[in-house]
């Protein structure tokens, strides 16, 4: 077992980190935060719910919370009409145009998560948005709903999977990130947290989630950095240090499909000594140099092919990166 450190604990104190530069986010991570509009109705993207000035409860029963976080909180909810199960996630809205007091969310970021997810539709690899209710200050968003819990936890469990799980794991991530590049659309926070188990029973299922952060990119790059340190790509950093025009593209979420490769086959983070370090300038230059090694005795019994697929993500310079569909014709993903 590679279990070195408890895996949770040194995630979450990761997000935690200062952010040098960068847009990091620390409770908003276990949020999905975002979403908005002006009146009191539904807008929906369903072609069962085409009414206006229809208010959440008029469609659905909300039961218990589920999940909470720091802008939102979760309940479940039961389609009134179909029985059908969902989850509810609830956030306060600040006004148009101004910045967000405790506890809401701000306008703009709402609305530019909805727009997100309607852009990206149905996706096997995605959690989706039904539709959403707008009612005073609140948001709700109708989204699919997922038992299973974050991957994070159930791999801090298990400290790391057989190569057969880890693949379906990450060419499930990747199909759901070859979508969203498809439509010019980079995830920029994608990690062990926001991957939910759509069965708890089942850690191979996954979809991906937290889409509060995303961004529709002109021309396939960003003029704003973000992320999560463990799983930074080394064009951002560049970026937040002020040495590039161009922030970052696409190609930063393939690196941090690397990362999460890494740990899945591994059970601890890339860039990292024996011992844990909450030095974010050590592990930022690690990242810049693209130092990470396979010397622990785990990956011994980790195939050439894994190992080579995780280079070929954790190449520093993102020309050289592959893409998702590059990586999903990798022999080790064909298995």
């Amino acid at each position: 077992m590679a279990v070195i450190f408890p895996l949770t604990r040194f995630c979450r104190a990761f997000s935690k980190s200062p952010s040098h530069g960068l847009v990091f986010f620390e409770e908003e991570l276990e949020v999905e935060s975002t979403v908005k509009a002006t009146d009191d109705y539904c807008r929906s993207n369903v072609s069962c719910s085409q009414s206006t000035f229809v208010r959440v409860r008029d469609r659905y029963r909300l039961g218990q919370v589920i999940g909470n976080g720091a802008f939102s909180s979760v309940r479940s909810a039961t389609c009134r009409f179909t029985g059908s199960k969902w989850a509810c996630k609830i956030l306060r809205l600040s006004r148009r145009n101004c910045e967000p007091c405790d506890g809401e969310s701000k306008y703009e970021e709402v609305l530019n998560e909805i727009s997100i997810l309607q852009s990206l539709g149905k996706h096997d690899s995605n959690t989706y948005l039904r539709e959403y209710f707008v009612e005073g200050d609140k948001v709700y968003l109708i989204m699919e709903l997922l038992n299973g819990g974050e991957l994070l936890h159930a791999l801090s469990e298990r400290g790391n999977l057989p190569e057969e799980d880890a693949r379906s794991i990450i060419t499930t991530v990747l199909r759901g990130v070859r979508h969203m590049h498809q439509r010019q659309i980079a995830h920029r926070d994608l990690k062990l947290e926001n991957l939910l188990l759509v069965d708890p029973d089942c850690i191979s299922r996954v979809k991906i989630t937290d889409f509060g952060f995303s961004k529709k990119l002109a021309n396939g790059v960003s003029l704003t950095v973000s992320g999560t340190p463990l799983y930074v790509a080394p064009e951002a950093l560049r970026a937040a240090g002020g040495t590039q025009e161009v922030a970052y593209g696409l190609k930063s979420d393939i690196w941090a499909c690397g990362v999460i490769l890494y740990m899945l086959l591994g059970g601890y983070p890339p860039f990292m000594e024996d011992k844990p370090s909450t030095n974010c300038s050590q592990l930022f230059k690690k990242i810049l140099n693209g130092e990470f090694t396979f010397r622990d005795p785990v990956w011994e019994l980790i195939s050439q092919e894994a190992k080579d697929l995780i280079t070929k993500l954790l190449t520093v310079d993102p020309e050289r990166r592959l893409s998702a569909d590059e990586a999903l014709k990798h022999q080790w993903c064909i298995g």
